[in-house]
């Protein structure tokens, strides 16, 4: 019967198509790293140190963990906050980046010392 047999996708396809979803995802998280640095001018929010092009972002609550990428989930970080003290195990922020206080100053993260036992 002539017209009956599927046609195969091309090879790769499904890849390609996975990562083109990827990039317009990717594309919308740009735009929320954008407002970040915006907002907390590539300063780190734990030390106040300015990082720069070196600024890191982390979620408060992880993605792996269903966290969204928004503004109130992401804050700057200087690398030494975000990969020795949060990702370290010696620090845990938590709250909404984006809660301002009465004069209008960034206030809601939260950031607690952990116990590491040294």
């Amino acid at each position: 019967m002539i017209g009956t047999a599927k046609a195969k996708p091309a090879k790769g396809t499904a890849k390609r198509q996975k990562a083109a979803g990827k990039r317009k995802q990717s594309q919308a998280d740009k735009l929320v790293y954008v407002a970040v640095d915006a907002r907390d001018g590539l300063r780190c929010r734990i030390c106040l140190e300015y990082a720069g092009l070196d600024i890191h972002r982390h979620h408060l609550v992880y993605r792996s963990a269903g966290g969204l990428t928004t503004t109130a989930n992401v804050l700057s970080l200087c690398p030494t906050c975000h990969v020795v003290g949060i990702h370290g195990g010696r620090l845990k922020a938590s709250g909404d980046a984006d809660e301002r206080g009465r004069y209008g100053r960034l206030c809601g993260v939260r950031v607690e010392q952990l116990n590491t036992g040294d």
